[in-house]
């Protein structure tokens, strides 16, 4: 084993075990959350040495005059002796520790303050192209060594351990560098723990969602082969269960598999993983559901947009059943807008009219972007928006099929997103325009046997498990246990 990486697999050793542990405590019962503490102290690059900040988080003061010495170390990329890498160490150490203290004023929050260790306070800066890497690859092993047993302590607020999450799910190799057209290269080496995380049921769901967005982004980005194989056989485990799996409520089950479609996406540009048989069955099955949220029809719907045309031609889901599911999807979106049939029952987001609200002079232009946004999804999906992928370009030419999904495409997609992208909508006019278009779409889909019967839903997920430890709702404010 080569010595250089010993460090590395240390470090994630130890990151797994203390997700672990920090899971095992909720579920020991511990509601140490409410007391949300400020963390005054954190480890070296071993996981082992202790390095205080206690007297950086209670004097802001002093905190600055550290920032002054180590911003023209960190520009040079390289410290010169023991004591510039100790003021290093420790201005790194503080500004993870910065992520669990009250906020200064309005705008000094938690996200805020995790994208300025990304983009302005550290890794960015010693990620520079024209500097020495020697840094940037301290303070990666730094954020894993003090990110990950912040994450999995429950005596910080839900706020901190989710940025924490995020960021570390935003650890780069290589860091972007847009001036010089330089894709970002992910940290291969958070994946198994992020993969862990996402997978650990008595994890508060909020941070297995956080860890499932940082997978997605490491698969949109140019992931290294190591744990492809392992990340897209956890998007298919998501994509095809038909109950929520433990420790997922049913809302943090949707935001899941909105994530795994999306590493599903990300892996089909770059490899086959997620361009097989299985793939295209959990998709179409979602896509064809009807009791499912309408985001996730559309994200299923776009994902056909991106898989190898080949897995559909080479599954036992025929193209048809995929035109068939498109085109009723299509049709719902049509309705976008239409009065609720029951304004006082609760929002059901498989309806489009309760996704999308009667457009007014208030919201009409966000309205029609966001019914244009939801058919360009379908039209890229139908093979009308990438070249060589979509439906179309896994059908032959000769196949009925294709002259169908041509159909819905140029005759009928094509054209409401034509009709809502015209400047200075009219909000009357975007209904009219809807139910003028929805009118020959669905006779047109009767015509060809496409319309779905009565429920249209093979993959209903129930209410779930309910709450699990630790959360208020995937996207509701955070709870403690």
């Amino acid at each position: 084993m080569s010595e250089s990486l010993r460090p590395q697999i240390g470090l994630l050793r130890f990151g797994c075990a203390l997700l672990l542990a920090g899971a095992a405590s909720l579920v020991s019962g511990v509601r140490a959350e409410a007391q949300e503490a400020q963390m005054t102290a954190g480890v070296s690059v071993d996981g082992k040495t202790p390095i205080d900040v206690a007297n950086l988080v209670t004097n802001l003061k002093l905190a600055n005059q550290l920032r002054s010495v180590v911003v023209p170390i960190m520009q040079v990329g390289k410290a010169d002796g023991q004591q510039q890498l100790s003021n290093f160490d420790l201005f790194v150490i503080f500004r993870i520790a910065e992520l669990t203290l009250p906020p200064t004023d309005a705008k000094d929050t938690v996200e805020r303050r995790r994208q300025k260790i990304k983009s302005t306070e550290i890794l960015r800066i010693t990620g520079n192209a024209n500097i020495p890497q020697d840094l940037h690859e301290r303070a990666n092993q730094l954020m894993i060594a003090n990110l990950v047993p912040l994450i999995g302590n429950a005596q910080y607020s839900m706020d901190a351990r989710y940025n924490a999450m995020l960021l570390l799910g935003m650890l780069d190799k290589v860091e972007p560098d847009a001036a010089a057209a330089r894709p970002a290269v992910p940290l291969d080496s958070t994946e198994p723990i992020l993969l862990q995380a996402a997978k650990t049921a008595t994890l508060p769901e909020i941070l297995r969602i956080g860890a499932l967005v940082g997978l997605a982004r490491h698969c949109d980005l140019q992931l290294a082969g190591t744990h492809r194989a392992a990340i897209a056989a956890e998007a298919l485990a998501l994509l095809s269960a038909k109950v929520p799996p433990s420790g997922f409520s049913a809302n943090g089950f949707h935001w899941a598999r909105k994530q795994a479609i999306a590493m599903v996406m990300g892996l089909a540009k770059t490899g086959s993983e997620t361009s097989q048989p299985p793939f295209i069955q959990a998709l179409q099955a979602l896509l064809a559901d009807e009791s499912q949220p309408l985001f996730l029809r559309r994200d299923a719907a776009l994902a056909f947009g991106y898989v190898d045309p080949a897995a559909i031609a080479a599954g036992s889901v025929k193209p048809d059943d995929i035109c068939k599911a498109i085109a009723n999807l299509t049709l719902a979106v049509t309705k976008a807008g239409t009065p609720r049939f029951d304004p006082t029952a609760p929002v059901d987001l498989s309806k489009p009219e309760d996704v999308f609200q009667t457009p007014n002079e208030d919201n009409k232009v966000r309205f029609a972007e966001g019914v244009a946004y939801y058919l360009n999804c379908i039209a890229t999906g139908l093979g009308g928006r990438i070249a060589n992928r979509g439906l179309i370009k896994g059908i032959n030419g000769a196949d009925p099929t294709f002259a169908r999904v041509n159909d819905l495409l140029n005759k009928h997609v094509n054209p409401l997103v034509t009709a809502l992208s015209k400047p200075n909508p009219d909000s009357n006019r975007l209904l009219s325009d809807l139910e003028q278009k929805r009118g020959p779409l669905e006779e047109w889909m009767r015509q060809n046997q496409l319309v779905a019967g009565p429920g249209g839903g093979a993959n209903i997920v129930p209410a779930g498990n309910g709450a699990p430890a630790g959360a208020g709702g995937a996207l509701g404010a955070p709870r403690a246990p």
